[in-house]
C-alpha cells in the first residue's frame, strides 16, 4: 500500500460478514509504502484519515481500479485510491483529490425544477435546486457504477464514460436538454434549457487546440503473392486511394458530399478550370456553388466552405492536446 496524498491514513479489512473495522487499522504515513496481507476473503478495505472516526466506504483491492475518488467529511475533495493487479502482487496507492478526478459535475442549469441523482442501487439521494451544481462520488464504489437521475415525471440513467446527449418535455413550452461532456480532465452532466449552451457544451472536445499532430499517409500500398518455380503471379492484394473526393463543412467537421453531387460538382470544375466562369454556378435546381472563393463556397442548399481533395490509401493521424489523446486510422 502505498500513500502519495499528503495525509497521514489508517486502512482497515472489511469483515467477511461485511461489517466495519473497529480495532485493527493499519497505519501509513504520507509518502510511505508499506506490505498488507488481507486476513479474510472479503476483498475489500476501507481508508481513514488519522485523528478522525469517520471513514471511507468500502472499495475492492483485488480489481483493477484506475482511479476512484473515495468522499471522506473530514476532506474537501475526499482521497483518490488506485489498484493495480499483477499476477503476483496488488498496489494500491492514495493520492489527493485533483480537478477531474471526481466522476462527474452535476449541473442544474434550468430555472424550473428540482434535479434529484443518486448511484444506481443506492438509496443516497442528492437534490440540486435551479442554479446549483455539484460533485458527484460513488456512493458504493464496490456497486455498480451508473448514475441515475430524476427531473419532474423524466428519469435516465448514464455511465459517465462517453459524451451524449438527450432531451424531454417539462410541459408544453419547455424543452429540458441534458448534456454529458468533457471539460478539461472533468466529465459533467449538464442539464439546461438552453440550447445554445448545450451546442457550446457539445463543440468543447472540438475547441481544444491540439500541440502535437502527427500524420502518416502512403498513396497507396501493394502486395504481389509470386510462385518462384515458375516466376508467376499468383495473387495481388492493393489498397489504393480513392477517386476526387467533394466535401462539405457546415458545422465544425468535413462531410462528403452524395456521389451524385461529387458528379455535378467534378463535371462542372472541369468547365470551370477551361471556360474560367466567375461567381456563382448553378448546378441543378438547389444546389450553386462558386469555385473562385477561396476557400470554395456553397450557397446553397446551405451556405458553408466546400473543398476538392482526395483520399489516401493509407492514413493515420495522431493528436495531442492537454486533456485529450486521439488515434484515427
Amino acid at each position: 500500500i502505498a500513500n502519495k496524498s499528503s495525509f497521514e491514513l489508517e486502512v482497515g479489512e472489511i469483515a467477511a460478514d461485511g461489517s466495519m473495522p473497529t480495532n485493527k487499522w493499519n497505519y501509513i504515513a504520507s509518502s510511505e509504502c508499506l506490505p498488507f496481507w488481507p486476513e479474510n476473503l472479503s476483498g475489500k478495505l476501507c481508508v481513514r484519515v488519522v485523528g478522525h472516526e469517520g471513514s471511507s466506504k468500502p472499495f475492492f483491492y483485488n480489481r483493477q481500479d484506475n482511479g476512484t475518488l473515495l468522499s471522506l467529511e473530514e476532506l474537501n475533495g475526499g482521497i483518490l485510491v488506485d489498484v493495480n493487479t499483477a499476477e503476483h502482487s496488488t498496489v494500491i496507492t492514495f493520492s489527493d483529490y485533483h480537478e477531474g478526478s471526481a466522476p462527474a459535475l452535476v449541473i442544474n442549469h434550468t430555472s424550473q425544477d428540482v434535479l434529484t441523482y443518486k448511484q444506481s442501487g443506492s438509496q443516497e439521494e442528492v437534490h440540486l435546486v435551479p442554479g446549483e451544481a455539484r460533485l458527484f462520488a460513488w456512493a458504493d464504489p464496490t456497486g455498480t457504477r451508473k448514475l441515475t437521475w430524476t427531473y419532474a415525471a423524466n428519469t435516465g440513467e448514464h455511465s459517465l464514460l462517453k459524451d451524449e446527449c438527450g432531451q424531454f418535455p417539462y410541459d408544453a413550452n419547455t424543452q429540458i436538454h441534458w448534456v454529458s461532456f468533457l471539460d478539461g480532465r472533468q466529465r459533467v452532466l449538464l442539464f439546461t434549457d438552453d440550447v445554445a449552451l448545450v451546442s457550446k457544451a457539445l463543440q468543447a472536445e472540438e475547441m481544444e487546440q491540439a500541440d502535437h499532430e502527427i500524420t502518416f499517409s502512403l498513396h497507396s500500398l501493394g502486395l504481389s503473392l509470386v510462385n518462384n518455380e515458375n516466376k508467376q503471379e499468383v495473387s495481388y492484394v492493393g489498397i489504393t486511394s480513392s477517386g476526387v473526393v467533394w466535401e462539405m463543412k457546415p458545422k465544425q467537421k468535413w462531410k462528403p458530399f452524395s456521389q451524385k453531387q461529387i458528379m455535378l460538382l467534378e463535371q462542372s470544375y472541369k468547365k470551370y478550370q477551361v471556360s474560367k466562369d466567375h461567381g456563382w454556378i448553378k448546378l441543378d435546381n438547389n444546389f450553386e456553388v462558386n469555385f473562385d472563393k477561396v476557400p470554395m463556397e456553397m450557397r446553397l442548399p446551405v451556405h458553408c466552405p466546400i473543398k476538392r481533395d482526395f483520399l489516401s490509401g493509407i492514413q493515420i493521424e495522431f493528436k495531442q492536446s492537454p486533456h485529450q489523446r486521439s488515434l484515427r486510422a
